[in-house]
């Protein structure tokens, strides 16, 4: 490397251009060309950190959770043991797992009886048993299997070994449960199933076959036009194959203009439904024939085709028997009543605050302008993280749920009498991966932690 550095910095020419090769035996006396950089023979540096490797793992010790385990370090792979291998913070992450947790009765005695939770690689909860003695033997449990991610099928137990109840589904290409069988007495024979039809991914029907014999014994049907609609709907309540419902729909676009209806299934469609409108407000919903005429005025001052006001005719005898109005900030209802008998007595009135994502954060409810209800929403990014709700206007919190940001619930608590004490409090801890790790209950929220259950074991790999 030195050689190099001083022919390049030479400035002697050789002097004959055509020579292949230098001839000139001249001393190079260019005293610039010193270079004691060291620094250039290192070779074979596998030292990804930059500082120094204890653990000869490759790398360095500014970025080895452990430099002094050679089996630890990012982008190792995890093993059953209770460490974080691949210095991610999470343990065993990847791995099935079972956690054992333990009852506590009033004052902190502790009582006979647990339950294990347990969670596959991808952290599904795939068990939940009770250990009644704490020997290690479930006395009843429920397991969840799964597949390609998806909710596949359930088992239950009464006494921890034979199966009481089961059912599996089958899933279409696009996720869509299509089938569920179900062995409701644990015999290992299916004696129910029921379905959902989807044409194009869209929702079509619903089958149920009570005794599993392969004959439907209840079906429902809806199909689709170019646009979306659905256009016919029947129903077949007793499998003979003949309709006891069946209803066809007509649109103009997006429009629905009117529909008929078979309520009887004999073939007759005594009812009748039409639908005006004026652009792209409606107007007017007319229900004529069967069992419930109706007749609905909508009324507009806003100039986003949201309707103001609702006229609610129940019987299409000229009286408003009901009356809805709305206030609006652009497509947000911030303020709406409902007025039973349109006679401005037993009017409840609700208002409405959102943030800029739409999502409610305060909700007021008041019956004859005397407030009722009153309900506040917290979120953190898309997380719902806080719902409280005030029941008698007391000015205290009556009920209060509190979620943490993966949207497992943390906190509950409730005054059931509305009275300003608050009777019952429940909490809720996950350890990193998002698993229940423990939880307390104060049954009549007087400080005492009549139930708690917390990992005494910790998790160990693998199934129960």
């Amino acid at each position: 490397m030195l050689l190099f550095f001083a022919l390049a910095c030479s400035t002697e020419t050789p002097t004959d251009s055509g020579d292949a090769v230098d001839t000139d035996t001249a001393v190079d006396t260019d005293t610039g060309d010193t270079d004691t950089d060291t620094g250039d023979t290192e070779t074979g540096d596998t030292d990804t950190g930059g500082d120094d490797d204890a653990d000869g793992d490759g790398v360095g010790a500014d970025l080895d959770c452990d430099d002094t385990d050679p089996a630890v370090f990012p982008g190792a792979t995890e093993t059953c043991d209770g460490v974080d291998q691949d210095c991610d913070a999470l343990v065993d992450e990847g791995l099935p797992s079972v956690g054992f947790m333990d009852d506590v009765t009033i004052n902190g005695v502790p009582a006979s009886g647990g339950y294990w939770y347990g969670y596959d690689a991808d952290d599904h909860l795939t068990l939940y048993g009770r250990d009644g003695n704490e020997d290690g033997t479930l006395e009843s449990y429920q397991r969840r299997e799964y597949q390609d991610g998806l909710f596949s099928a359930e088992e239950h137990s009464t006494d921890g070994v034979n199966p009481s109840y089961r059912v599996e589904y089958d899933r279409d290409a696009d996720g869509y449960i299509v089938e569920a069988r179900l062995d409701t007495d644990g015999d290992g024979v299916w004696n129910y199933a029921y379905g959902y039809v989807y044409v194009d991914g869209r929702y079509a029907g619903y089958w149920a076959d009570y005794d599993y014999d392969g004959v439907y014994d209840q079906e429902q049907r809806q199909e689709y036009d170019a646009d979306g609609n659905y256009t016919p709907y029947w129903s077949d309540e007793d499998g003979d194959g003949a309709p006891e419902q069946e209803s066809w729909y007509t649109y103009d676009g997006d429009h629905v203009l009117g529909y008929t209806t078979d309520a009887d299934g004999d073939g007759v469609f005594e009812t009748v439904g039409t639908y005006t409108w004026e652009g792209e407000r409606l107007m007017l919903e007319v229900v004529a024939g069967g069992s419930y005429p109706s007749r609905r005025t909508y009324t507009y001052t806003d100039a986003d085709d949201n309707y103001d006001q609702v006229d609610y005719d129940a019987l299409d005898d000229g009286s408003v028997d009901y009356r809805y109005t709305y206030v609006w900030d652009g497509d947000w209802a911030v303020g709406q009543t409902y007025d039973q008998y349109a006679d401005g007595v037993d009017v409840t009135a609700y208002e409405y605050t959102y943030d800029v994502e739409g999502r409610t954060l305060t909700s007021r409810m008041s019956l004859d302008g005397t407030y009722v209800t009153f309900s506040e929403y917290e979120y953190v990014g898309e997380v719902n993280t806080a719902n409280r709700q005030d029941v008698n206007a007391d000015g205290t919190w009556d009920v209060v749920g509190l979620y943490d940001t993966a949207g497992n619930v943390t906190y509950n608590s409730v005054d059931w009498a509305g009275d300003g004490a608050i009777d019952y409090i429940k909490t809720w801890t996950y350890d990193a991966r998002g698993r229940q790790a423990a939880s307390t209950e104060d049954t009549y929220g007087d400080g005492v932690l009549e139930v708690g259950r917390e990992v005494l074991l910790g998790y160990g790999c693998g199934t129960k």
